[in-house]
């Protein structure tokens, strides 16, 4: 990411949401074995709120965010 002249929140914010995705997964299984959609999947779903907790429904745009940093770490990964 240094050498795409990213910014330094951009890098933060990207490791945060791929470490908070290996902590979900656990330390028993690595990165190199998430072979199914389903496993990412899991990990968003929990990101879903009810209308109650979340009425202006932000979580939408939390658990996209989180996708196209996760799509975007495995694309990297499997370079």
């Amino acid at each position: 990411m240094k050498g795409n002249a990213t910014s330094e929140r951009h890098q933060n914010n990207n490791l945060k949401a791929v470490i908070a995705f290996a902590e979900f997964i656990g330390y028993e299984t690595t990165f190199y074995q998430i072979s199914t959609k389903e496993q990412v999947t899991k990990f968003l779903d929990k990101k879903i709120r009810s209308n109650s907790e979340d009425p202006e429904q932000r979580w939408i745009t939390i658990r996209n965010d989180y996708l196209v940093r996760i799509k975007h770490f495995f694309r990297w990964l499997y370079l």
